[in-house]
């Protein structure tokens, strides 16, 4: 009888961790202090020991890879569609949400689209999408951006009105409110984008905003109007908001104001999306909103706009998928397990060989250290017989070659 060192193959690398405990992605027997006796050796040991590969796997404890992995989303996340509230855009008009500042509509404020309202996508608006994220809009909601782009901003947000952007109100857009709240808009105010106005989404999701159009959030809302823009208002205009105030929106277009909403167009903003998401919009597709479906705003949800303009959403921010808008995932994006993940379980679940005859390291392997002495010889040896004993095997040092 003589002893015999157990060797592993030349091309498997050996690390040593930090904890004292060696999480590895290889297959292994066991480790001993210092590295990982893999598997081509053990498939040696067991040629020599048949009587090892009946060895059984822990029926509690299973790691399954199936061949067709999904992509699903937690259930703490969610996109509410509440059916009470609904925001519409008329093709002249900007709607705008509030983004860290909550916007209540009293009950008895309703906001409605008229029939004649389109929105359109301008041939030079581009939306990218990257490869790994793809939200899908379910076929019965369209959104079409008119050429006429606007952009629009929260209620506690200013927007700055660029020096090449005029402020123009068509002669086809009323204001109604009821008869103890008047809002007039003279005739020869129009609000007018230039048509130059792209939105990009790059790889890193982010919605930029042509040079000439910015967005800032200054704290105290202010409404901001460069030195070369002038805004008119004629002497017999008087704007009344009181708390409680109704709004109707007539057959061709109405837009209500919160008391508290002021708008200024900075002249370099960028509005950023985390780097997770886009939305991809091809020239041809328009996205159209039902009557039926609504959006709103949650009043945690905060929005971050530093002076180049960049919006944050904040991780408790829940978004819900309406009943009827699909969620799809396109045939490009693949969900890859790589082939060196391992999985390992709490340190009290028994490590046990499976019946395949080669220990697949799935568990955290349990390691007793050898008593510190003085090195000899025989210390591998011993070594090696205790990680056998840890796996109920016979001492690895005595086989005979």
């Amino acid at each position: 009888m003589s002893y015999q060192h157990l060797t592993t193959p030349t091309d498997v690398s050996f690390t040593t961790p930090t904890d004292g405990i060696c999480h590895d992605t290889y297959r292994c027997i066991c480790h001993d202090t210092y590295r990982c006796i893999c598997h081509d050796t053990y498939r040696w040991y067991l040629s020599r020991h048949p009587q090892m590969v009946s060895v059984t796997t822990p029926t509690d404890v299973s790691v399954t890879t199936p061949t067709d992995v999904s992509v699903t989303t937690p259930t703490d996340v969610s996109v509410t569609t509440p059916t009470d509230v609904s925001v519409t855009t008329p093709t002249d008009v900007s709607v705008t949400t509030p983004t860290d500042v909550s916007v209540t509509t009293p009950t008895d404020v309703s906001v409605t689209t008229p029939t004649d309202v389109s929105v359109t996508t301008p041939t030079d608006v581009s939306v990218t999408t990257p490869t790994d994220v793809s939200v899908t809009t379910p076929t019965d909601v369209s959104v079409t951006t008119p050429t006429d782009v606007s952009v629009t901003t929260p209620t506690d947000v200013s927007v700055t009105t660029p020096t090449d952007v005029s402020v123009t109100t068509p002669t086809d857009v009323s204001v109604t409110t009821p008869t103890d709240v008047s809002v007039t808009t003279p005739t020869d105010v129009s609000v007018t984008t230039p048509t130059d106005v792209s939105v990009t989404t790059p790889t890193d999701v982010s919605v930029t905003t042509p040079t000439d159009v910015s967005v800032t959030t200054p704290t105290d809302v202010s409404v901001t109007t460069p030195t070369d823009v002038s805004v008119t208002t004629p002497t017999d205009v008087s704007v009344t908001t009181p708390t409680d105030v109704s709004v109707t929106t007539p057959t061709d277009v109405s837009v209500t104001t919160p008391t508290d909403v002021s708008v200024t167009t900075p002249t370099d903003v960028s509005v950023t999306t985390p780097t997770d998401v886009s939305v991809t919009t091809p020239t041809d597709v328009s996205v159209t909103t039902p009557t039926d479906v609504s959006v709103t705003t949650p009043t945690d949800v905060s929005v971050t706009t530093p002076t180049d303009v960049s919006v944050t959403t904040p991780t408790d921010v829940s978004v819900t998928t309406p009943t009827d808008v699909s969620v799809t995932t396109p045939t490009d994006v693949s969900v890859t397990t790589p082939t060196d993940v391992s999985v390992t379980t709490p340190t009290d679940v028994s490590v046990t060989t499976p019946t395949d005859g080669i220990c697949h390291d799935t568990y955290r392997c349990i390691f007793h250290r050898v008593p510190t002495r003085a090195a000899l010889p025989s210390d591998k040896e011993n070594m090696l017989s205790k990680c056998a004993r840890t796996y109920s095997l016979p001492s690895l040092t005595t086989v005979v070659i």
